[in-house]
């Protein structure tokens, strides 16, 4: 028995642990971490995408207002 493999054993109880979904506080830490940090890198290089034009749903919701109905 040496203790290395004893300190290997512990070393991947640890990971298994950290990756197990038992604890709670961790699938809510991945949810709000991942897109943080590449979102804060990302933009600073490249200028922010111009607006969106207005789409085309306005008009139609006119025509089909209460004036189109008998």
């Amino acid at each position: 028995m040496c203790p290395q493999i004893l300190s290997t054993t512990t070393a991947i109880r640890a990971l298994d642990n950290l990756i197990s979904p038992d604890q709670p506080a961790r699938p809510v830490n991945t949810k709000c971490s991942p897109p943080v940090p590449p979102a804060p890198k990302i933009l600073p290089h490249y200028p922010p995408p111009p607006p969106c034009p207005p789409p085309p749903n306005p008009p139609k919701l006119t025509l089909i207002s209460p004036n189109c109905s008998p």
